[in-house]
């Protein structure tokens, strides 16, 4: 309110007020920090193990507003469907009552998400965070998460097996009633679907009789199961 006076000069006055009203509008918040990275690892040969999943990875993005009085807001979308793990977007420090603001976020995946990774393997997640100030200003920014694999053990899931073989009586040398070959299976897992198995065989001692041989059959490549398949053979000879 201005109250303006006209003077005559001669000690005459008169007085009358102009009175102006500034109205605000909306300044959209705008986020500082730029894009950001995070990598998170699967942890190596542990299946499902809550105990050892991966630590969370965290960051912060700072923003600005220059309207001290918004109640801002912050959400996360996501480039495509089917993400694994938890991205979690919170206001920290928020805008009001002064120009700066922040927005913490947390990643977090448990390995029962990401066994499948093998090393070498991984997946990138983008997120989209949004600031909004509660009257429709909004600025976003892009976070990065890559998870990368590591290397699950294969877990044989049979226990121990044996088998007997009996010498043909009465037949020396004769290749024609060689004892009949023991044949067995032993069954694994592995949760590094991409992995190409291959098997190999040791003896306790030396001078063994006959030939072990163990073949993979059914390789858990492009699933959890696999299987090898071995078969001994003796002849009577030996």
């Amino acid at each position: 309110v201005y109250t303006v006076t006209v003077n005559d000069g001669d000690g005459g006055t008169h007085s009358q007020t102009v009175e102006i009203t500034i109205t605000g509008t909306n300044d959209a918040p705008v986020i500082s920090t730029g894009p950001q990275t995070a990598t998170v690892a699967e942890t190596a040969d542990v299946v499902d193990g809550t105990d050892a999943d991966p630590d969370p990875v965290m960051g912060t993005l700072n923003f600005t507003d220059v309207d001290l009085s918004n109640d801002h807001g912050v959400s996360v979308t996501s480039s495509i469907a089917g993400f694994v793990g938890t991205f979690t977007p919170v206001i920290g420090n928020a805008a009001t009552g002064g120009f700066t603001g922040d927005i913490d976020w947390t990643f977090s995946v448990t390995n029962a998400e990401i066994d499948y990774l093998a090393v070498d393997e991984s997946i990138t997640q983008v997120y989209t965070v949004t600031v909004n100030d509660g009257d429709g200003g909004t600025d976003s920014q892009q976070v990065t998460v890559t998870i990368t694999g590591t290397n699950d053990a294969p877990v044989i899931s049979s226990e121990a097996q044996t088998a007997t073989v009996a010498e043909t009586a009465d037949v020396v040398d004769g290749t024609d009633a060689d004892p009949a070959d023991a044949t067995g299976t032993l069954n694994f897992t592995d949760v590094d679907l991409s992995n190409a198995h291959s098997v190999s065989v040791t003896s306790a001692m030396t001078d063994f009789v006959g030939s072990f041989t163990p073949v993979i059959g059914n390789a858990a490549t492009g699933g959890f199961t696999g299987d090898i398949d071995w078969t001994f053979s003796v002849t009577n000879a030996e």
